[in-house]
């Protein structure tokens, strides 16, 4: 629907005039043939009417059905909106056209070019920011763990442009009230989520010993039927505000039942499953950090022991002083009387030691 037919920008996005008329009574004609009475006198116009249910009250105190008439001029003029003549020209033709009677001005709005870009600024940069502020919210509730995060925003996402499509597909004028109803489906669609990844939460607390697919497995089949029981409950009641609610909220209500289904669907079926394969791959990135800071350290130690067998130097042998030499006189008398056997000699005489001398005892010192 984005790329085949786009989107409808309504008068708040692309500028314009709109027309709140009151007619005094009840109109027997469809919305498309009050746009036809319009392009009738101005083809180049782009109009687009609403019709209201009844005669409501109006401030003045009278009975009138209200009729909603977009109007926006050539876009080759610089002017998008009409003009004071060619707004009583609109709305004498569509006295004439409905045959009604004269027809009240309720209100007169006029939309320029500036306002329309400053609406579509703000509208980008509310989701932009929404989506952030969602990702700090989750990823801090969840344990400072970003894969939280990071998997319920996609599941926003996903949901927010699913809704768009749709939105195109059906021809919808794109104004306030779809950016309204898209940032609605945004805070919606997380709520689930959130309940979903508590329950995984708990049951990684209290189940330590399963895998996290296990877990994630379990936490879902728990959660889908109040999951679904809730969306149930929203979707009732915006298909009774679709039906019953006027033309005016028809787009807005739309977009919500769109946004409920996909929200409900993306809860159960997407967020749950990024969130076991962002869970892997921060396992396995953890695990190739733990085998790069293992490795560097082992080349660390290979390298510091190679760097010190390589400046070490090995001690060298210091040769033993030589004995004193006896002198030759006796060297010649101890060779002639010394055996042929390598014994001592009986005749030698004993060597003397002093007495040890005893150590003395000071006063006042203790014996260890």
């Amino acid at each position: 629907g984005i790329f085949g037919k786009g989107l409808n920008y309504g008068l708040d996005f692309t500028g314009g005039t709109i027309l709140e008329l009151g007619a005094p009574k009840i109109i027997d004609k469809a919305p498309g043939d009050i746009v036809n009475i319009v392009k009738a006198k101005h083809p180049s116009f782009d109009v687009t009417a609403q019709l209201g249910n009844g005669l409501t009250t109006s401030g003045d105190g009278k009975a009138y059905q209200k009729i909603l008439v977009r109007v926006r001029s050539d876009e080759s003029t610089k002017e998008v909106g009409l003009t004071s003549a060619q707004a009583i020209e609109v709305r004498a033709e569509l006295e004439k056209g409905l045959n009604v009677g004269p027809l009240a001005n309720i209100s007169e709005t006029t939309i320029g070019p500036t306002i329309s870009s400053e609406l579509k600024t703000g509208a980008l940069k509310a989701l932009l920011i929404a989506c952030i502020l969602q990702l700090i919210y989750i990823t801090f509730r969840f344990g400072n763990q970003l894969r939280f995060g990071a998997s319920a925003v996609i599941a926003v996402l996903h949901d927010a442009i699913i809704m768009i499509g749709f939105y195109a597909w059906a021809d919808l004028p794109v104004d306030s009230s779809f950016v309204a109803a898209l940032l609605t489906i945004t805070s919606y669609s997380l709520m689930d989520t959130v309940v979903v990844f508590d329950r995984i939460r708990e049951h990684q607390h209290n189940d330590v010993q399963d895998t996290f697919e296990v877990i994630t497995n379990r936490s879902v089949c728990e959660t889908m039927t109040r999951s679904i029981n809730t969306s149930l409950t929203t979707i009732i009641v915006c298909i009774c505000l679709y039906f019953m609610g006027g033309e005016s909220l028809k787009g807005f209500a739309y977009a919500l039942l769109v946004g409920v289904i996909t929200g409900a669907y993306s809860s159960i079926f997407l967020s749950a499953p990024l969130l076991v394969d962002c869970n892997a791959y921060a396992n396995k990135r953890d695990l190739a950090r733990e085998d790069e800071l293992r490795r560097e350290a082992e080349e660390n130690a290979e390298q510091g022991s190679t760097n010190t067998k390589s400046s070490g130097r090995r001690p060298v042998a210091r040769p033993r002083p030589a004995a004193p030499s006896a002198p030759a006189s006796s060297e010649a008398a101890a060779s002639d009387s010394a055996p042929s056997t390598s014994a001592p000699s009986a005749s030698a005489a004993p060597v003397a030691y002093a007495p040890a001398r005893p150590r003395r005892r000071v006063k006042g010192m203790r014996r260890k």
